[in-house]
């Protein structure tokens, strides 16, 4: 990938958190940004995020990160020490026994981009268009949890494949970030898999966003081999990671019900 690509998606993250434009273009250090609603660490091209409540911070900075970690001779035990934030069930062992009753925790999830024109030997008959309806069905044709897992309730974009007999059989949604980068899902309906149609329409898509001058997105759980496996065979790159738990949740939820 190259390095202009990866400023971009910095930049695109930078925007996401409220931070200023060039905040995590200097990879020296953790950068510390205070959110109520998430505890979040997130490394993605070189740089590293903390998001979470004040007094939180302040704790696992201290607990974590020992005296002058990233000076000269204690950059590898400054290192060691921020990898195990990306273990979900620390994170979330850190919160108060009162934070954690009300926490919700979403785990691990790989982050992949690519900024490279995808070769599909048949993109060019593909049948691909973005109805709502035919998008719709093809969600109705897979199991609730990979509906779920997308995280795209609302995308900017959809692409829908349809085989030779007009089924629609695969759908793949991409959501404008900051109008530079594009977090890019597949679904592929249940009777239609093992045949390629996730690849296809997933390239369609990439070279789509790429045309518009966006830097695909690819995210995926940690455990979801078989997702990380499409997103390597699409060129895709993996350029970072991010644990979260979601906070006051069940607080959110009993409000808005």
């Amino acid at each position: 990938m190259e390095a202009n690509s990866e400023a971009i998606i910095r930049l695109a993250w930078a925007r996401q958190l409220s931070l200023a434009d060039d905040a995590l273009e200097d990879s020296g250090h953790l950068i510390m940004v205070e959110r109520d609603d998430v505890l979040s660490f997130i490394r993605v091209c070189g740089a590293e995020v903390l998001a979470g409540p004040a007094g939180l911070l302040q704790r696992i900075d201290d607990d974590h990160r020992p005296p002058n970690a990233f000076d000269q001779g204690h950059e590898q035990q400054g290192a060691h020490q921020l990898d195990r934030l990306t273990d979900p069930h620390l994170l979330f062992g850190l919160l108060s026994d009162e934070q954690r009753r009300t926490a919700r925790l979403l785990g691990c999830a790989e982050l992949f981009y690519t900024d490279q024109y995808c070769d599909h030997p048949r993109l060019d008959g593909a049948a691909i268009n973005s109805d709502p309806e035919a998008a719709a069905a093809v969600q109705r044709c897979c199991p609730p949890d990979d509906v779920t897992e997308t995280e795209l309730d609302h995308p900017s974009q959809r692409y829908v494949l349809y085989d030779d007999s007009d089924e629609p059989v695969a759908l793949a949604m991409a959501q404008d970030w900051m109008q530079v980068i594009a977090p890019l899902s597949v679904l592929v309906g249940l009777p239609f898999r093992g045949r390629g149609w996730g690849r296809l329409v997933a390239a369609a898509a990439v070279n789509d966003l790429l045309d518009a001058g966006q830097i695909p997105g690819w995210r995926t759980r940690s455990q979801n081999r078989a997702s990380m496996a499409v997103a390597h065979r699409l060129g895709f790159e993996r350029k970072g990671s991010q644990t979260t738990v979601l906070l006051n949740f069940m607080n959110d939820n009993s409000t808005r019900q």
